[in-house]
């Protein structure tokens, strides 16, 4: 059996304990901003937004729109499919939903504090980025079948 430190366990749970704490108030901030962005922006809003217009158009707004409204996955395919029922471009609805659940506007304080400012940059600029190539991809194999 291997000889267990008492005091090096100590000591990471002190250093664990401490960066919990340290991140507690951005955090709570974080679910706050969550909370009161979704009880602000309603579905009609969403049913303003993506008019009919060309492809490239729809995905980079959906993808805009998605990034900035975050919220929980189950909600954004509701609100997906509220969208698809109202005649929204399947490439918008597509690049919201991946954009909902991969871009975090308002979690980079959070993210970039855990992580570091620059794999945040790059994170969220790529998951940008493919949110509105999936929406297109999405539309192009969907009007093939």
């Amino acid at each position: 059996m291997q000889y267990i430190d008492k005091n090096k366990i100590n000591i990471s749970l002190k250093k664990a304990l401490k960066t919990i704490i340290s991140i507690l108030p951005i955090f709570l901030g974080t679910i706050l901003l969550i909370s009161l962005l979704n009880s602000i922006i309603s579905k009609e809003f969403y049913l303003e937004i993506f008019q009919k217009g060309n492809l490239i158009t729809n995905s980079f707004l959906g993808s805009i729109i998605g990034g900035i409204s975050i919220g929980t996955p189950v909600l954004s395919y509701i609100i997906g499919g509220e969208l698809l029922n109202n005649g929204i471009h399947i490439s918008a609805i597509t690049a919201f939903l991946v954009s909902w659940v991969t871009i975090g506007v308002i979690q980079i304080p959070l993210e970039a504090s855990i992580f570091g400012k620059r794999f945040t940059i790059y994170r969220n600029l790529f998951a940008f980025l493919f949110s509105i190539l999936i929406g297109i991809l999405i539309y192009l194999i969907l009007s093939i079948l």
